[in-house]
């Protein structure tokens, strides 16, 4: 939900992350980047760029937290091994 709200997307739209789509921002290494699939408001990849993925200051709504908190328990259960979407269950596609 945090992800959803930081990137301002619809569930759809953020269920289709995938691994290859998030890494370091190399000038801010403080900050993730994300590359959206798609979004409802553009008719090509293009009009969907890279997200800055930022921290705050307090653990209620730190998106890098919560995305760490979420990664770490989902692959210590095994179910993030199977899946290329980082937010989807064992040979679950967001379809």
């Amino acid at each position: 939900m945090k992800f959803m709200v930081h990137v301002v997307g619809h569930p759809d739209d953020t269920d289709e992350l995938e691994w290859d789509d998030t890494h370091v921002n190399a000038e801010f290494p403080f900050a993730l980047l994300a590359k959206m699939r798609w979004s409802k408001n553009g008719s090509e990849e293009r009009e969907s760029p890279e997200q800055v993925l930022l921290g705050a200051m307090d653990p209620l709504f730190c998106l890098l937290i919560a995305l760490a908190t979420h990664l770490e328990l989902w692959m210590e259960s095994g179910l993030g091994h199977a899946n290329d979407h980082v937010f989807g269950l064992e040979g679950d596609t967001p379809d």
